[in-house]
């Protein structure tokens, strides 16, 4: 049997062992195994129901924040630039999809030139055109393996994706939150540089009076001006608020403003929800562990490919196409075809197949590594504003109670001047001890707002592979 004979074959048994695998069963890489605690640790939030966390900002009853959202994940670059990667990601996946497949390609050629058969040369003219085909035959599972990482780094970007749209959105309300609560705050200041102006009033009367020394005059001049300081490095912390939203939005400066200034006033309040799941459910909500278990699979892929790039090859290749020769007057018109297998074996590659395999088993630790930080990184987050929504949470109800405190102090203080029995210095002291109390109440709850978009973002916004 001649050597060709003998390749022959070989290929058509390997042709025979490939096309044995079930059609459409594909290898499956190691999935990722979740350094996941059984449960929470911090202490759960508790308020209303909300199981559909999307549906969560319309919750604040405030549709300028849910337009703010719109228009600035409309503008994002992040967004843009995770919906490039998306459409990079099925690009390769439509290419390794391909590759599995017979491709046909067109050549259409036209030759002139003189031959000669060992007497005088005469020139002659052939036409061809030739369909080509060819397939590589998957015989040990490489192309499959290469498809599914594919598919599963398309997943890791779409999963980016929500990753982005939810923290622009995060990032959104915290900026809207921050500025809804500084006019609050400037409403405060402009009230109590008031009850300062007025305590400085008295004071100047009961000096010119005799009834008060002259550094009390001073001092509450001072405390005038520190106040309208306060009062303005506030009024300069909304404008800068004002124009991150600006930013955020791709809006119009003034027409923003005016936008702002229509919608009701006042900090938004979200709907509470409840954390009673497992950490392990954290998988089917937080776009970036989904994204990096993707990465994880798409790494494990990755070495069945390199490890197949090792093996044999086989592929099967054709061609045909109508040939027209013609020389001297004499034309020939016939039909020009080949087809065959073309067995590939790698003897020596300077070791680069065995490189790329260490290459991609390296990736492989990378990849698991980066996912087991992720994990741990989404239950800290997790624990973490749960903690600071359970701490602000009995804050805010002392702040509560230490500012009904206030105001009784201040109408028993009024009810003390009306009887003779006080004066108009007391009264100022308990109003500004008053609107100090509300600062601080306000303050707590903006600070609770922030903690509940913090666990949204948490627990990846409610989306869900």
């Amino acid at each position: 049997m001649s050597a060709a004979r003998r390749l022959l074959g070989l290929a058509l048994a390997l042709l025979v062992a490939g096309c044995s695998t079930p059609a459409g069963v594909e290898p499956r890489p190691k999935q990722a195994v979740a350094p996941m605690p059984a449960d929470w640790v911090a202490q759960r939030p508790h308020g209303a129901s909300a199981a559909e966390l999307t549906r969560w900002w319309s919750g604040f009853q405030d549709p300028t924040l849910v337009w703010l959202i719109e228009a600035a994940q409309g503008e994002s670059a992040s967004i843009a630039q995770a919906g490039a990667r998306i459409a990079e990601a099925r690009e390769s996946l439509a290419r390794a999809g391909g590759a599995r497949l017979p491709s046909l390609d067109a050549a259409l050629s036209r030759t002139r030139g003189p031959v000669s058969f060992g007497g005088a040369p005469f020139l002659r003219t052939q036409d061809l055109l030739q369909f080509q085909s060819s397939w590589e035959i998957d015989l040990f599972g490489g192309l499959a393996a290469a498809r599914q990482a594919e598919r599963a780094r398309l997943a890791a970007r779409t999963a980016g994706w929500h990753e982005a749209r939810v923290a622009v959105a995060a990032e959104v309300a915290a900026a809207y939150v921050a500025l809804r609560g500084c006019e609050a705050q400037v409403a405060l200041e402009r009230q109590t540089l008031g009850s300062r102006r007025e305590t400085e009033q008295l004071t100047r009367i009961a000096f010119s009076a005799g009834l008060q020394a002259a550094d009390a005059a001073l001092l509450a001049r001072a405390q005038t001006a520190d106040q309208a300081a306060r009062l303005q490095a506030r009024a300069a912390d909304c404008d800068l608020a004002v124009k991150a939203l600006v930013a955020l939005t791709a809006s119009a400066e003034p027409a923003l403003r005016e936008r702002l200034a229509q919608a009701p006033s006042g900090l938004p309040a979200p709907a509470a929800f409840q954390v009673d799941s497992l950490p392990v459910q954290l998988l089917a909500q937080r776009p970036d562990l989904a994204s990096a278990e993707a990465e994880l699979v798409a790494a494990s892929g990755d070495i069945d490919a390199a490890q197949a790039r090792r093996l044999p090859r086989l592929a099967l290749t054709g061609a045909i196409g109508p040939l027209r020769f013609e020389a001297s007057g004499i034309s020939l018109s016939t039909t020009n075809w080949s087809f065959g297998p073309t067995l590939s074996l790698p003897l020596f590659d300077n070791g680069a197949r065995t490189a790329a395999l260490d290459s991609a088993r390296a990736r492989q630790i990378a990849a698991e590594a980066r996912y087991r930080q992720a994990v741990r990184q989404a239950v800290r987050e997790v624990e973490e504003a749960m903690v600071r929504l359970a701490s602000l949470g009995q804050r805010v109800d002392e702040a509560a109670r230490a500012l009904e405190d206030y105001r009784v102090l201040r109408e028993a203080t009024q009810l003390r001047r009306g009887a003779g029995l006080g004066n108009a210095f007391e009264g100022e002291e308990a109003h500004r001890l008053w609107l100090q109390g509300q600062a601080v109440l306000l303050g707590l709850r903006q600070e609770r707002v922030l903690a509940w978009i913090a666990l949204y973002r948490a627990l990846g916004g409610g989306w869900t592979p």
